[in-house]
């Protein structure tokens, strides 16, 4: 918010689980579902064909095909849980970290904070060449950029100290010289 022509901003306390490892659970999820119901279907289809080839009942065949797609279901959600366990990681490691790191020295810069803080992060960052990496790169010309206007801003806040200084001792001058000059006219004018 703006108050006073200052802006504010909130530091909030981010949810522990990123966007992306909720996107990636919602994936898994529906894609185990639909290989699921996949593999319903399949059984329907196989079943009178193993009955007709093998010369078995419906219910032994049934029985046979829903057996094999229970170990292959479970291995098939084995497999899957270690790969959205690894992807995860992954995923944690090269977006969330960085992104997190990102954020707080954003929260930083924008609470007027220049100091280099945590800035050699995000410097490492800028050589990606992703998102992440451009975002760095913004992020360290924006921040070099608002210390090179603080230390201008500062620059002449010392020049202009310096002139007022001078001023001053003219004004000292001029008021020593007309007085000077007022008593010499009282002189004369006596």
């Amino acid at each position: 918010f703006v108050a006073g022509g200052i802006i504010h901003m909130e530091n909030k306390k981010y949810k522990k689980v990123s966007i992306i490892v909720t996107i990636s659970v919602l994936m898994f999820i529906v894609l185990t579902i639909a290989f699921s119901i996949n593999n319903v279907v399949a059984c329907k289809m196989m079943e009178k064909e193993v009955v007709k080839a093998s010369g078995i009942t419906m219910a032994e065949a049934r029985a046979e095909i829903m057996g094999t797609v229970k170990i292959a279901t479970m291995v098939s959600l084995t497999v899957g849980v270690i790969a959205l366990v690894i992807l995860a990681v992954f995923m944690e490691f090269l977006l969330v970290r960085p992104l997190k790191r990102t954020v707080a020295e954003i929260h930083r810069i924008a609470r007027y904070d220049l100091t280099e803080g945590d800035m050699a992060d995000i410097r490492v960052m800028r050589t990606r060449k992703d998102e992440i990496g451009s975002i760095s790169r913004n992020i360290i010309l924006m921040y070099d950029n608002l210390r090179d206007i603080v230390k201008r801003i500062d620059q002449t806040a010392g020049a202009l100290s310096d002139n007022a200084g001078t001023l001053a001792e003219h004004t000292i001058q001029i008021k020593h010289s007309s007085d000077e000059i007022n008593a010499t006219m009282n002189d004369l004018s006596s």
